[in-house]
């Protein structure tokens, strides 16, 4: 039976003996205070204004470059993983590289879940090459014969390269365009090395450079070796019909009139990283930031941006002005409260304390507030207590983690937006069987004890339990927060599942009960996240094919799981792709999902070292054998 929480009550109430207004109380202290903090407030923020400004340019160019260079390399690092997932699919069998059939399917695979890869190509032992590129409607289309065989890509001539290493080469041209490109050898045979190359072209650059622009509000670029233009986050359509654009050409004056600014020497903490600060002469003009970019070239790019100076000045007084005026009103209410008295100060922090632990959701951790003699924080203490109640009863009913991390994130952490994300599924093999002889209450237990299993280990993945389906669990990774390990802590929280109920599982054998036996489904991909609902009720979750495809494998256990298994883990093939080698994989073969027309290659998580096999009639502590399961 649930306990309900009753506040703690004081001895005696305040509205017995009149209390006293903290209203009056706050007005006399704080309007002595008043004049003084005008001017205060007003004096500081203008001396403070030339102090400050270089410090704040500092960090800002530094957060800026950094964040240019991690969303470049995480673009870039989708190619190093396509090329790394092929070379392992070489290796396992999963796909014979060598076998053009075979090779074209997987690049597809590839490309139709890697939209940043403009192509994949495969230079085979004897010198032949074949593969896909994307052209700028978005199909998919063979590389040519006659283009083909013009295209030396990566480098291949007289660069050794290492059979577990993905290399990026020197840039290509096909049919007039421009790609970056990254390889890596398969394999090698008498007649000559087996190759995969992916291609990134400009749109992913300039697609990096454009979304920095809008959220920072500034003008980003890349140079080449030769100070030509490469990207430009306003500018991408000009690469429309040439590779790049001479810094003299683009019709950006700011860009051209980069070559007069000077360096400014105020800038030595963003120096010390590698970081540039160039200014315009005078009072207007531009602040330009670069730093360089290697590793994609043998001369390294250059990536920048550029500010207006009068921009970055009328934004430095307003952070600098809100800065000092709260300061001052901190300063003003310490000097008040120590006036005042540790009998005003006392029961406001309790109060924010409190407040601080429910707006992150820290339930338990809450005790309830003693009554206090002045009777606004007097109302306070008894809404509080109300809301702590309150909201103690309603967590039981949605997920706290996920509640936590929303309440942390922001109101617009809930909007509806396109993510990347793992789903999981779970289901008890069996369960009508299972349970058709035992009483509701009976029943209702062995769920509720099934999920206090498996929950909190989906929970320590950093995973997050979106919905109870009859016997199931969808779980989800990946969202609100972003997680670039979310597919990874998916595949790891199955197999802690697989681990904890077969430890189960030995205890429901010493007890005289049939063991519980899971499928699970594990699927990533894009989907819709974010508040879905309507009539008041919302709830947040995750919608799309991404979604179907993970339940559909779960439910396609039902077709390969044996009856001596004691569980099974169907993932699809981008989860292989992103978990090896930390996990190993048995290909299944190629599937057709219900409501999916093409194929589907599914895989099952290697469970070996773990007991999952249920052989003889019964479980034992060294060896899980056991009756056969309903």
């Amino acid at each position: 039976m649930n306990q309900t929480i009753k506040p703690t009550l004081g001895k005696t109430s305040p509205r017995e003996h009149g209390g006293y207004s903290l209203r009056l109380i706050l007005a006399l202290a704080f309007g002595t205070l008043v004049a003084v903090s005008v001017g205060t407030v007003l004096f500081i923020s203008v001396a403070a204004n030339f102090r400050n400004t270089y410090s704040l340019l500092n960090e800002r160019a530094i957060t800026l470059i950094k964040t240019m260079e991690q969303s470049i390399r995480l673009e870039t690092s989708r190619a190093e993983s396509a090329v790394n997932g092929l070379a392992d699919m070489h290796a396992t069998g999963a796909a014979d590289m060598l076998q053009r059939d075979q090779a074209l399917i997987a690049l597809q695979t590839i490309l139709a879940s890697e939209t940043v890869i403009e192509g994949l190509i495969v230079r085979d032992p004897q010198g032949g090459q074949y593969g896909l590129v994307r052209q700028g409607n978005g199909k998919l289309v063979a590389l040519r014969k006659e283009t083909a065989s013009g295209i030396v890509p990566s480098g291949f001539e007289g660069k050794p390269f290492l059979a577990d290493t993905a290399t990026w080469g020197v840039p290509v041209e096909i049919d007039g365009q421009f790609y970056h490109n990254v390889s890596r050898r398969l394999g090698r045979t008498n007649e000559g090395a087996l190759v995969i190359t992916a291609l990134l072209g400009r749109s992913t650059m300039n697609g990096v450079l454009s979304k920095l622009g809008q959220d920072n509000e500034t003008t980003a670029f890349v140079l080449d070796g030769s100070n030509n233009v490469i990207g430009h986050s306003k500018m991408g359509a000009i690469f429309g019909e040439r590779n790049f654009v001479p810094i003299a050409d683009i019709p950006d004056p700011a860009l051209q009139d980069m070559k007069n600014a000077v360096m400014s020497e105020e800038f030595e903490k963003a120096a010390a990283q590698g970081i540039t600060v160039f200014r315009s002469s005078g009072f207007g003009g531009y602040i330009y930031i670069s730093k360089q970019l290697p590793g994609y070239t043998a001369v390294p790019y250059v990536m920048g941006a550029y500010f207006a100076k009068a921009d970055l000045g009328a934004e430095v007084k307003r952070a600098l002005f809100s800065l000092f005026a709260g300061l001052a009103g901190l300063a003003a209410a310490v000097v008040a409260s120590a006036v005042l008295g540790k009998w005003i100060s006392a029961p406001m922090a309790r109060i924010a304390a409190t407040a601080g632990q429910l707006s992150d959701f820290r339930i338990d951790d809450i005790e309830p507030l003693p009554r206090s003699a002045i009777r606004e924080i007097d109302d306070q203490t008894i809404a509080l207590n109300r809301m702590h109640v309150a909201i103690g009863e309603f967590s039981k009913y949605v997920p706290r983690t996920l509640v936590s991390r929303l309440v942390k994130l922001g109101a617009s952490a809930s909007k509806s937006v396109e993510k990347e994300v793992t789903v999981l599924f779970t289901d008890i093999a069996g369960f009508t069987t299972l349970s058709e002889h035992l009483d509701a209450t009976r029943t209702a237990s062995i769920l509720n004890e099934h999920f206090d299993i498996i929950c909190p280990l989906i929970e320590s993945c950093g995973g997050t339990v979106d919905k109870f389906m009859g016997d199931g669990v969808m779980a989800f990774w990946g969202a609100p927060e972003e997680d670039p390990e979310h597919i990874k802590r998916a595949v790891g929280a199955a197999k802690k599942i697989v681990e904890a109920m077969h430890v189960h599982n030995l205890g429901n054998h010493n007890a005289g009960r049939k063991p519980i036996r899971i499928r699970i489904g594990i699927h990533t991909g894009r989907a819709i996240v974010g508040n879905i609902g309507g009539g008041g009720r919302q709830n947040y979750t995750l919608v799309g094919d991404t979604v179907n495809v993970a339940q559909r494998l779960e439910q396609m256990g039902h077709q390969i799981m044996q009856d001596n298994e004691e569980a099974l883990v169907l993932v699809s093939s981008p989860v292989v792709l992103a978990t090896k080698p930390a996990f190993a994989f048995k290909p299944t073969g190629n599937h057709t999902l219900r409501g999916r027309a093409r194929p589907v290659a599914v895989f099952r998580l290697d469970l070996s070292g773990k007991t999952t096999a249920m052989r003889g009639k019964r479980p034992s502590a060294s060896k899980n054998t056991g009756a056969k399961p309903a």
